[in-house]
Order: C-alpha cells, then sequence, then structure tokens
C-alpha cells in the first residue's frame, strides 16, 4: 500500500502578483462629462461677456429713449412731461422689487396669480404679462417698435455672447469682443431671422387653414372636399403647434 502521508499533494503555490499600475493622475471632466456643467459660472464672468450684457441692455434703453422723444411729451396732471418707456421701466422695477421682499418673507402668493397681486408669482405675473399687456392695451404702436427694435438688439448682441461662449466652452481659449463681433457681423441678419422664419411659417400655415376652412365649411357642394382634406389640415396644425414649441425651446440657441 501506497503511503498516505507520500499520497497528499501540497497546495498549489499562490499566483504570481501582476504589474502594478500608479495612477499619476485622473481627469475628472473627461471622466464625467457633466462636470463641465460647473464651469459655467465661470464662464459667465468672463469681463466681455459682462460687458456686452452691460451694452445690451444701454443699447434698449436708449432705444426706449429715443422712441419717447419721437413720440411726444404730452404733460401729465402734475405737469412733468409724460413718458412712456420710463413708465414701463418704473413699474417693472416696482414689480421687481415686490419679487424680492415676497422672496425674502418666502411668500409665494398661489392665490395672487390671476390678478397680478401677492407673493413671487404675483410679481412675476406683473413683471411679464401686466406691464407689457399695459403697453399694448394702451400704445399698441409703441409697442411693436419698443419690441422689435429691442428683439434685434438682443438677439445681435446675445449672437456676441454665445460666440464668446461657444469658443471659451469648445475649444478653452477666452475670444476677444472684438473677434466676436468680426465673427457675428456678417451674420447678423440671419440671427434676426432665425426666429422669425418658424413664426411667419405658423403665419402662413394659419392664414392657409383660415382660407380653407371658410371657403370649404362655408359653400355648399364644397363641405365634402372639406371633409376629405381635414385630415391634413388636423396635420398643419399639428405641424403648426410643434414649430412653436420648438420655437419656445430653442430661442436660446438662435
Amino acid at each position: 500500500m501506497p503511503d498516505p502521508v507520500e499520497a497528499v499533494t501540497d497546495p498549489p503555490p499562490p499566483p504570481a502578483a501582476g504589474p502594478r499600475v500608479r495612477l499619476g493622475g485622473v481627469d475628472l471632466h473627461e471622466a464625467f462629462p457633466s462636470l463641465n456643467l460647473l464651469s459655467s459660472f465661470r464662464m459667465a464672468l468672463q469681463p466681455a461677456k459682462i460687458f456686452t450684457g452691460l451694452l445690451l441692455l444701454l443699447s434698449v434703453y436708449l432705444l426706449g429713449g429715443v422712441l419717447d422723444l419721437l413720440w411726444g411729451t404730452p404733460l401729465e396732471a402734475d405737469g412733468r412731461p409724460y413718458r412712456v418707456f420710463a413708465g414701463v421701466v418704473h413699474s417693472e422695477l416696482a414689480a421687481f422689487g415686490d419679487l424680492i421682499r415676497a422672496a425674502v418673507r418666502l411668500d409665494f402668493g398661489l392665490d395672487g396669480v390671476g390678478d397680478g397681486r401677492g407673493g413671487v408669482l404675483g410679481a412675476l405675473w406683473q413683471m411679464v404679462f401686466g406691464v407689457p399687456g399695459w403697453l399694448w392695451a394702451n400704445h399698441p404702436g409703441y409697442f411693436l417698435l419698443l419690441v422689435t427694435g429691442g428683439g434685434a438688439i438682443t438677439l445681435v448682441l446675445g449672437g456676441v455672447i454665445c460666440r464668446l461662449a461657444a469658443v471659451e466652452a469648445c475649444r478653452g481659449t477666452r475670444p476677444e469682443f472684438v473677434d466676436a463681433v468680426r465673427y457675428v457681423r456678417p451674420r447678423a441678419l440671419w440671427l434676426v431671422l432665425a426666429p422669425l422664419i418658424p413664426l411667419l411659417v405658423v403665419g402662413l400655415i394659419w392664414l392657409l387653414l383660415a382660407a380653407a376652412g371658410g371657403v370649404l365649411f362655408s359653400v355648399p357642394g364644397l363641405n365634402v372636399v372639406g371633409g376629405v382634406v381635414y385630415g391634413l389640415m388636423l396635420a398643419l396644425g399639428l405641424l403648426a403647434a410643434v414649430l412653436l414649441i420648438a420655437l419656445v425651446l430653442g430661442v436660446g440657441m438662435m
């Protein structure tokens, strides 16, 4: 018989340790791209962007002052000249003050949204709808000129700010204000037309649907044709709604 002691085999030797790897550093921005969003605060503090934003505000304010001079200066009850834009700015600043005070009190004012009173939401309602609605109701021509001119200024100078941000985010360099202006200058017309083209298409669709509906569903005998193309009309209405939603969501990229 074989010796039991000799029959017992030795345990296998432990595996040899592999080569050790030493990490000298980890690029967190490459490993976690979402961390790049945190650099937006630093990018926003770039002097060129702040200067462009200040230039934008001053340009719109100057436009309002010029419109006040061109619009005439009727006298108020106390004998002072009546200024439309000055009244709008005063009302907006008063609503903004109400917003700050309501935010400090943590008063959200859910019951004051509809009438523009009370709390944060009421102050926001007044700033976004109340004051512009008053201007449209009392001075529609002035409203159209101010919105058109201010919108064009905002789109062009906003394009300068977006160019500064895009170059810094993609290339990692800070471009000069003059370089961004030089880039935007030949594209200024398209910056203004970019949000207007979807609105023009929606307006054409609305006119087409209004004309087709007025003719097909009011003239005897043509209502059958109206029923046949009713699905196409619904599709055009859906297309107009999608264009408006896309415009609202993507206007910042224009």
